[in-house]
């Protein structure tokens, strides 16, 4: 398992013992084939990109003619798995191939890299022992303020972080529902671009939020928190 940059063009982001690994292999199950040539690449893999194997998740279907592949090379050679962005296998397709690979007791290497969850829940200064991960929230607007409001309660009930994301599309809307259904109380941490060089990690109640002007977050990769 082999975290690649958040932000493409910081390689500096994965340590040197990650990229050791990465050159050892030449078979790779990706999220994104382009994202992980660049990536294969920029690492200065010795091994021609040509003459790396690549097979890509199917995004609509992760399983699709995934176990074939396995069944035919996992045994026989070992297989990196990458993910678009960060860690693969958290909020990532790759966690099919760790499945596989557990169900048929082939042995599995996480190694250390970024993951833009961590990083934020770092950042926003709420509780780190006890945090859920969403991943994308409802996009129906009544169902989206329906979640928000629950996680809002159960944050002053138990104290968990909730994490999510959204597309950066979207990012605008989502924060203007968030601000508009919960208490101006609410602790609301947003961390953008991270490991970027414009990235920030901003915690506010959601009161100052609202005096902001949304058009910030647009199309840019963002990470929510709400905590206390």
């Amino acid at each position: 398992m082999i975290p690649c940059p958040i932000v493409e063009e910081h390689i500096d982001t994965i340590p040197e013992s990650t990229l050791k690994a990465l050159h050892a292999l030449n078979h790779f199950i990706v999220e994104r084939a382009k994202t992980a040539r660049r990536f294969i690449k920029r690492s200065d893999h010795p091994t021609p990109l040509q003459e790396i194997d690549i097979f890509e998740l199917n995004k609509h279907d992760p399983w699709e003619g995934l176990n074939e592949y396995l069944s035919k090379n996992a045994r026989i050679q070992d297989i990196g798995v990458i993910s678009e962005a960060g860690c693969p296998g958290i909020a990532d397709p790759g966690s099919r191939v760790v499945s596989w690979a557990q169900e048929h007791n082939v042995p599995v290497i996480p190694l250390v890299g970024p993951s833009s969850i961590l990083l934020a829940l770092m950042g926003s200064g709420f509780n780190g022992q006890q945090f859920t991960f969403h991943g994308y929230l409802p996009h129906d607007k009544g169902k989206l303020v329906k979640k928000l409001r629950w996680i809002e309660l159960d944050v002053q009930k138990n104290g968990s972080t909730h994490i999510f994301i959204e597309t950066p599309y979207r990012n605008k809307s989502l924060l203007t529902t968030t601000c508009s259904c919960l208490r101006p109380g609410t602790l609301l941490s947003i961390s953008i671009d991270l490991t970027g060089t414009d990235q920030e990690v901003k915690t506010l109640p959601i009161k100052q939020w609202i005096k902001k002007d949304a058009a910030f977050l647009h199309k840019r990769p963002a990470v929510f928190c709400i905590g206390r």
